[in-house]
């Protein structure tokens, strides 16, 4: 073999050897990522301007790209020269996929940085309306009456409030109108989540049948009207029974005046005689008779 060919298979085998450690290198790189990545999870971190610098528990984020975190409780800074630093506490659960948020300019230099990197928080809006209608679609789906409120008419209003992933349902209405109110509220909820499983509260309204008088009377209608004797323009109607439990309706104020009000009311066997389960009110529910079975509830309402 001559001296150019050793040299040609010397330099093949050089190159083979740098190559072979390359791809070594390259794949053992790739392991440590990988490795690294295990009980993590894949999260797209976006905080507008994409140059401000992000920390979680004081670890530098890599922003406006995939970071890869353990779930859990982190504290979220975001800073940027000629802008307000945001500080945050961020939950990462198992299924987040995205945190982001957006500063704002402090200084005339930082209105020219947010001119100039409009386009980064056009993206991190785009994130929070995503996040909007997600959460949107969520609320209807574990509280199917969301559908259909808010109500407004010159008659009354059904509206809601939701806080801390707990969920009000409001009525706003006279005393002439709001039979009219809870009957289409009654009609609004969906089965299997019937109105007695939302709370629903009615606005300013003045509950007249809070102070009752107990008595020992066996016969239910009398045992309500004993104890409610001292409320005038009251008429309690025949109700039904079931086991225990016996449901009804009052009737309070003038009919004459258009100013009358309905009240279920459930009482519950005791020995010889009965107990109120909770003071009667317009409509009844798991929160205002949380010891009352559902089946009861319902029954009553349908009255």
């Amino acid at each position: 073999m001559n001296t150019e060919d050793q040299v040609k298979k010397r330099n093949t085998l050089i190159v083979i050897i740098i190559g072979s450690i390359l791809f070594l290198a390259i794949i053992t790189f790739a392991i440590i990522q990988l490795i690294g990545r295990i009980g993590k999870v894949s999260v797209n971190v976006s905080y507008a301007p994409f140059i401000a610098e992000v920390t979680a528990n004081n670890v530098k984020l890599k922003n406006n790209t995939t970071n890869y975190l353990a779930p859990g409780e982190y504290q979220v800074t975001v800073s940027s020269p000629n802008f307000e630093t945001l500080q945050e506490t961020v939950t990462i659960k198992e299924d987040t996929t995205d945190i982001y948020g957006m500063l704002g300019p402090n200084t005339e230099e930082g209105q020219r940085i947010y001119d100039k990197y409009q386009d980064d928080f056009l993206e991190v809006q785009a994130l929070y309306g995503k996040a909007s209608i997600a959460e949107g679609e969520a609320q209807r789906k574990e509280w199917p009456i969301l559908s259909f409120l808010p109500q407004n008419n010159i008659l009354y209003s059904l509206g809601y409030i939701l806080e801390n992933n707990s969920l009000t349902i409001t009525v706003r209405s006279s005393n002439t109108y709001l039979d009219s109110a809870l009957d289409e509220l009654f009609s609004l909820a969906q089965a299997p989540q019937t109105i007695a499983t939302y709370d629903v509260k009615l606005t300013d309204f003045p509950n007249r049948l809070t102070n009752f008088v107990k008595n020992t009377n066996t016969n239910p209608i009398e045992y309500l009207r004993t104890g409610y004797k001292h409320i005038p323009e009251l008429s309690i109607q025949t109700g039904q029974q079931n086991g225990e439990y016996y449901y009804t309706t009052i009737l309070v104020g003038s009919e004459e005046d258009y100013m009358q009000v309905t009240y279920r009311a459930i009482l519950k066997k005791i020995e010889n005689s009965w107990e109120l389960t909770s003071t009667p009110y317009p409509v009844v529910t798991t929160t205002n008779h949380p010891d009352i079975p559902l089946e009861i509830l319902n029954l009553t309402n349908s009255l």
